[in-house]
């Protein structure tokens, strides 16, 4: 067992050991067969980790490495190890780019998109030292470069410039996910529910928006996507989030930083 958890030590830091798995058995009683658990968690958890890397959820990717982890330990079934091996990948992968991602930040003296992805990196791995020590030392220009933000995006909404506005707003939400000013202003961007996007036209600006993305048009691909505003429409969230990314790195959208 000491081996398994080795191998799945990146997991362990993303929280699952603490979360009450042992619990499953007892909601599980003995009306099941080992094969009936096996099939109905396994595709609970997939559901979850799946939509957690759509939606780059920490609490999702958690609950479903913490019920593999649990049908490998208890039910001895070998391909939620597997499972576990690869959110162990995703997550080692993800850690990593956001901690480049924040070092080139900080390089361009980015402070508040710093601050952003290193809470992102404190999302998956709570006590990783260099995140926490940045927002520590840091905290008061955050705090003050997060009001800008909200104010820019105010700004360019009263203007009419509705994709500023969503890249100041998804700014801040990248550093505090629940910032009600920023959901709230979001939220007054959205395309009224009397016009939904067809099904038709979703593809077609999706298709457009990741297109624009593999030719390095990333402020047009953020556009795009944008405009697509099912944000849960295939990986729409990681070309955003990419786009974004790109944005930032190469420095094509300097306000708020």
């Amino acid at each position: 067992m000491n081996k398994i958890n080795g191998l799945f030590s990146l997991v362990v830091l993303i929280g699952f050991a603490g979360t009450g798995c042992s619990s499953l058995d007892e909601q599980w009683g003995k009306q099941f067969t080992r094969e009936q658990k096996i099939a109905v968690s396994m595709e609970r958890a997939g559901k979850r980790f799946a939509e957690g890397k759509q939606k780059l959820d920490a609490g999702l990717i958690r609950q479903a490495t913490e019920e593999w982890k649990w049908i490998f330990e208890n039910l001895g079934h070998d391909a939620a190890r597997l499972k576990l091996v690869e959110a162990n990948e995703f997550v080692e992968s993800y850690r990593t780019e956001r901690l480049e991602l924040a070092v080139k930040a900080r390089e361009k003296k980015n402070i508040f998109t710093a601050a952003g992805y290193y809470k992102q990196v404190l999302l998956l791995e709570p006590g990783n030292a260099e995140a926490k020590a940045f927002l520590d030392s840091n905290s008061t220009e955050i705090q003050k470069r997060l009001q800008t933000n909200l104010d820019l995006a105010r700004k360019s909404a009263a203007s009419g410039d509705q994709v500023a506005a969503k890249r100041s707003y998804n700014r801040v939400l990248a550093f505090d996910p629940t910032n009600e000013q920023a959901l709230k202003g979001l939220a007054s961007l959205q395309r009224p529910v009397s016009k939904p996007v067809k099904s038709e036209d979703k593809e077609a600006l999706y298709r457009k928006g990741v297109e624009a993305y593999e030719k390095k048009d990333y402020m047009k691909a953020y556009e795009l996507l944008s405009n697509l505003e099912d944000m849960g429409y295939k990986d729409t969230t990681l070309y955003l989030q990419r786009s974004s990314d790109k944005i930032q790195a190469l420095g094509l959208d300097e306000t708020g930083n």
